[in-house]
């Protein structure tokens, strides 16, 4: 019997009845060279001239496919992390990205590419010899998040802004994990 194609839950996370099988789906930002403080909604990207947006690759399992968000995780090598963040999570032809710590602008034409946003407010750091805080996301009303994937596409696209200012590290990375139920 062959296992091509199948997704084996990587979490224990499981909703009794319509769980498939949890991927796991992530990208990672490397902060520009230098160590600008960020202060409250701020942008946090990948450079300060040509920023990029996360892609969450393969997201669905087919392009307009949809699924939900069951858990989120942030990890980063900053060993004392105390910044707060929030990633907007979107669909389709993707935001423009924002330059790394510029204001974030939240605007009316992405509303209808907006999924939802997930928040990684408290950091903690493991025991003796750990070199990354990680947080886990805090999702809006406790609940799942159901996405849908436009048409042509099957990924879902993040930015990141700061919650609360931080001094960050050069070249500091931050790497973000979704737990996908794909229908």
């Amino acid at each position: 019997m062959s296992n091509i194609g199948q997704v084996f839950p990587i979490n224990p996370f499981v909703i009794p009845g319509i769980t498939k099988g949890i991927a796991e789906i992530s990208d990672r930002y490397i902060r520009p060279e230098d160590s600008t403080n960020y202060a409250n909604n701020d942008a946090l990207s990948d450079s300060i001239s040509t920023p990029s947006p996360l892609i969450f690759a393969n997201t669905s399992r087919a392009e307009g496919g949809s699924g939900y968000i069951v858990n989120a995780a942030c990890y980063t090598n900053q060993l004392v992390f105390v910044g707060a963040l929030r990633l907007h999570l979107f669909k389709g032809s993707v935001p423009n990205a924002i330059a790394d710590n510029a204001p974030y602008p939240m605007l009316a034409v992405n509303n209808s590419k907006r999924i939802a946003y997930i928040d990684f407010t408290s950091f903690t750091t493991g025991g003796v010899g750990s070199d990354t805080t990680m947080s886990c996301g805090v999702f809006p009303q406790s609940r799942l998040i159901p996405f849908t994937c436009d048409l042509a596409d099957t990924n879902l696209y993040g930015l990141v802004e700061i919650r609360t200012g931080f001094a960050p590290m050069s070249n500091q990375t931050f790497d973000f994990y979704l737990g996908v139920e794909q229908n």
